[in-house]
C-alpha cells in the first residue's frame, strides 16, 4: 500500500462508528419486537393445545396499524437495498469528467519561482517592516 493515504486514528474511527450507529436512517417500528413475541406466544399456545387434544383455534390476525407499519418498514428496507445494489452496479461504468490532473498539468498552471527570487522575496519581507518603523519614527519626530 502507498503511504500517501491518511488513515483515521482509533479515536476518530470510534467516533465515526458511534455517529453511524446513532444516526440510523431506517428504524424498525417501535412495537415490532412486542408483536413478534406475542405472535410466538400465541403459536406456542396453539401447539400446546394441539398436544393436549383440545379444540384447535386458528390464529386470526387483524389488519391493524402494526401490520401497516411493518409493511412500510419492509418497503423502506427493500428500497434501500435496491438503491445500494443499483449504485454498486452502475458506478464502475460511469465516466467521470473530473479526473485528477497530472503533475505536468498542475505545474503548467502554477507560477514557478527560482531560488534567487524566493530568497529576494524573503529579504524584502524582512526589510519592509524595518522601513515602515523608520517612516513612523520620522513622522512622529516631525509632528
Amino acid at each position: 500500500m502507498s503511504k500517501d493515504y491518511k488513515y483515521l486514528s482509533d479515536d476518530e474511527l470510534q467516533k465515526l462508528m458511534d455517529s453511524v450507529e446513532q444516526d440510523i436512517l431506517i428504524k424498525a417500528p417501535e412495537n415490532l419486537e412486542a408483536d413478534v413475541l406475542s405472535y410466538i406466544d400465541e403459536k406456542e399456545k396453539l401447539q400446546n393445545k394441539k398436544r393436549s387434544n383440545m379444540k384447535i383455534v386458528p390464529l386470526v390476525r387483524t389488519a391493524n396499524s402494526s401490520v401497516v407499519e411493518y409493511s412500510l418498514y419492509c418497503a423502506k428496507v427493500f428500497g434501500a437495498i435496491a438503491a445500494a445494489i443499483l449504485i454498486l452496479t452502475i458506478t464502475p461504468f460511469m465516466k467521470w469528467n473530473n479526473q485528477v490532473p497530472s503533475r505536468e498539468e498542475v505545474l503548467s498552471h502554477t507560477e514557478i519561482k527560482t531560488k534567487e527570487e524566493v530568497l529576494k522575496e524573503q529579504e524584502n519581507r524582512k526589510i519592509i517592516p524595518k522601513i515602515e518603523s523608520i517612516v513612523e519614527m520620522i513622522k512622529e519626530n516631525i509632528l
